[in-house]
């Protein structure tokens, strides 16, 4: 991944708030990501569902909730074949993604 980790200032709420984590397959045989998983409703990701081949790249879309107000800091899971972060236990890998976003009322910008 290009990075693992992004923070969104501020946001209104109600606001359509979308990020992607993009990545490059840069192992020596295609990357098949078998699921992504989020620990909350309020985050929605889609992901390949298709193999990543060497050298080509992909993202993992990320569709936050602004709904409520307050500052959110949440996990995404990546799981694949990737050997870089292989765990014994899953069978596969594992690689965590963190977001955090702030939603402000849209009445705050009204004075």
């Amino acid at each position: 991944f290009e990075k693992n980790s992004h923070r969104i200032k501020q946001v209104l709420q109600g606001s359509e708030l979308n990020y992607s984590f993009n990545f490059k397959n840069t192992g020596t045989e295609p990357l098949f990501i078998s699921n992504v998983r989020t620990n909350c409703h309020c985050t929605v990701a889609s992901y390949p569902l298709t193999p990543i081949l060497i050298g080509e790249s992909g993202e993992i879309e990320l569709e936050l909730d602004t709904e409520m107000i307050g500052t959110f800091s949440k996990r995404v899971g990546v799981y694949s074949n990737a050997s870089n972060e292989y765990f014994e236990d899953i069978g596969q890998s594992r690689i965590v993604l963190n977001i955090i976003w702030t939603v402000k009322s849209a009445d705050s910008t009204k004075q």
